[in-house]
């Protein structure tokens, strides 16, 4: 187990402490009853295992402080060390009578305020980080509420600007005099495609962190999403003069998978790929079985990513530094939660100059899985 699954472990297990000891009578009863557990105890022990006593008195107190915190952790342990004192210890009935009683009864104390103040703070530190993750996760939620409904509320805008802009192309003639602004209306498809591809990220990224995406996955041949993918990145890659195929790609691969968002994936990486891919580079798509799952890779001959940014190229929004080219920096954010949320994992290797390899798994066909 590693150190920091560890302390998450060790961090729930105080959560769940503190949460089941919030109120006030919560501790009260707890520590009343270990108090009563401990006389007993006491009680049983007195005669040939009285030497234990005093480590029977000291386990009590801790549990007591860790229970009851400083206030009633430490009360009740005054209580029972002058009651065990009393009732069990040479000479009976004289509380705190020797030197001896006295100093075991400043060591039990003493270890229950100790105690006592520690889960004190650590409750209250507790307490304070929980309101603020509290805060934090009202705020994202919020946040992803408010981008859900922006976006959705574009698409209609969105949807006007492009039949508008097909209606101004076809009205508008072709003579010198309208050269300017059938040049500006030219350019405006492009920039409402941008509008409408970043609107529908922001959609799938406020779904994908509010896990409201929906799925419909069923049994499906990725060789035929493979095909219908490239076939629709071809264009790009030929206007970039670069080599985009399918190899190695078994016709009978299939996958429990949704068919669309699968799709998504597939055709972000080529994208990507294609862009980060010199003229005369090649960039090939494969799959291959892995137990009860499949691989999909996409590997590229292009610019690679530094070694000391691979472990940020998934965050959403983020970017290399040194790119030429400037999207939003969510697509891969966006493949990488499509995929997981279907079951499989996202990840890359790459080499500066050598090119990338992105490759993703999905979960084998759900016959596979029926027992014979």
């Amino acid at each position: 187990m590693s150190s920091n699954r560890f302390q998450h472990c060790i961090w729930r297990v105080w959560e769940r402490f503190f949460k089941l000891t919030e109120s006030f009578g919560a501790r009260l009863l707890g520590v009343s009853i270990l108090a009563a557990l401990g006389f007993l105890t006491v009680y049983a022990l007195q005669g040939t295992h009285a030497s234990q006593i005093p480590v029977v008195t000291i386990i009590d107190a801790i549990l007591m402080a860790l229970c009851g915190g400083a206030g009633l952790g430490f009360l009740y342990t005054l209580l029972l060390g002058a009651a065990i004192d009393y009732f069990f210890i040479p000479p009976i009935g004289q509380a705190l009578a020797t030197s001896e009683a006295k100093e075991r009864y400043f060591l039990v104390t003493l270890t229950a305020a100790l105690v006592g103040l520690l889960v004190s703070s650590l409750r209250m530190a507790f307490q304070r980080s929980d309101s603020a993750v509290r805060v934090a996760e009202t705020a994202v939620r919020d946040r992803d509420e408010m981008v859900a409904v922006i976006s959705h509320e574009l698409k209609n805008p969105i949807t006007a600007l492009q039949t508008g802009t097909a209606l101004i192309q076809r009205l508008i003639p072709r003579v010198p005099e309208n050269e300017q602004v059938v040049n500006l209306v030219e350019k405006l498809p492009l920039s409402i495609q941008r509008m409408s591809a970043l609107v529908s990220d922001l959609l799938d990224l406020a779904q994908l962190e509010g896990r409201a995406l929906k799925l419909a996955p069923s049994d499906c041949s990725l060789i035929e999403i493979a095909q219908e993918v490239v076939a629709s990145s071809a264009p790009m890659a030929v206007d970039k003069s670069v080599d985009l195929r399918i190899t190695e790609f078994p016709s009978e691969t299939m996958a429990f998978c949704d068919r669309n968002r699968t799709a998504q994936v597939l055709a972000n990486l080529l994208s990507n790929a294609i862009k980060f891919t010199d003229a005369g580079g090649k960039v090939l798509v494969s799959a291959r079985r892995r137990a009860d799952q499949v691989e999909i890779s996409v590997v590229d001959t292009g610019r690679g990513v530094p070694q000391d940014c691979l472990p940020y190229v998934f965050d959403r929004f983020w970017q290399a530094k040194d790119t030429a080219y400037k999207g939003t920096g969510l697509g891969l954010a966006i493949a990488k939660g499509l995929v997981e949320a279907q079951g499989g994992t996202l990840k890359v290797t790459s080499e500066v100059g050598h090119g990338s390899c992105f490759y993703f798994t999905l979960p084998g066909p759900s016959s596979a899985k029926k027992p014979a």
